[in-house]
């Protein structure tokens, strides 16, 4: 394993991170890199319904949403700085400040940018049953969420803008953008 001089993971030893709206694929998309690159990969959300032992909106109506990011504010952090893994975070997660300075002072963060119109017609029927917060909003109040949470999801690395293309091809693309931030940030 390379290493800078500091200790700390060298550029292509650091943890990928993706980021991005809920259901933009980021478990998907996330888990075919993790596996084509030979690292582990952790989804975030799937590793704290593991630890709880029930849903998400189970343990939010059971131990309400500061339970849960705690959990998920620890999870991020012990990844971030660990090597050769690939982290999914939660739609949520990248929000908070300080799992997003950790993220994008330790890892390289992938935003995977996905279209409205694209996420409305193809992800929110798979989606909504599965996210409490969605089951809350309307249809303009999550367009309107959708966007905030975009305006906080700039700060990255690396970004894919996703449309129609099949999981392969995107994969593939973020293999080369991964690979061009790794050698772009050990120089």
């Amino acid at each position: 394993m390379f290493r800078v001089d500091s200790g700390k993971p060298a550029a292509i030893d650091k943890t990928i991170v993706f980021t991005g709206f809920m259901g933009a694929g980021k478990t998907t998309l996330g888990r075919e890199v993790a596996h084509r690159l030979g690292r582990t990969f952790v989804d975030v959300d799937e590793k704290i319904v593991q630890d709880f032992g029930m849903s998400i909106p189970d343990i939010f109506k059971t131990h309400g949403e500061p339970a849960f990011r705690a959990r998920e504010r620890e999870l991020v952090f012990r990844h971030c700085e660990a090597s050769r893994s690939v982290l999914s975070l939660g739609g949520g997660a990248f929000l908070q400040e300080d799992i997003r300075a950790a993220c994008l002072r330790h890892c390289i963060v992938v935003y995977l940018d996905i279209d409205w119109h694209y996420w409305v017609n193809e992800r929110y029927h798979l989606v909504v049953d599965s996210r409490p917060l969605l089951q809350q909003l309307d249809l303009e109040e999550i367009h309107q969420l959708f966007q905030r949470r975009r305006a906080v999801y700039q700060a990255y690395h690396t970004c894919l803008k996703l449309d129609y293309s099949t999981a392969d091809r995107a994969v593939d693309l973020l293999l080369e953008l991964i690979c061009e931030q790794m050698l772009t940030r050990a120089s």
